[in-house]
């Protein structure tokens, strides 16, 4: 057997992050059903005129957590 594959084989930080990684997998493959949820989507994002935009430096100033906290500039 390759070296660096029998020394991974026999590390158990090798065994947690496998585990982990499908526990991970288990969780969210039960999302891949759902119906997509559109809440407050379309004030947030489709219709919000700073978003279609695109990525602009006025944009990225408008949606930091910096950026003044009134109710006009923050996004969310």
């Amino acid at each position: 057997m390759i070296p660096w594959l029998q020394r991974m084989k026999d590390s158990p930080h090798t065994v947690i992050l496998v585990g982990l990684a499908v526990l991970t997998v288990f969780v969210y493959a039960q999302t891949y059903s759902h119906q997509f949820v559109s809440l407050d989507d379309p004030d947030l994002v489709t219709r919000n005129p700073r978003v279609l935009e695109g990525l602009t430096w006025h944009g990225v100033q408008w949606s930091s957590p910096v950026a003044k906290a009134t109710a006009t500039s923050a996004p969310w």
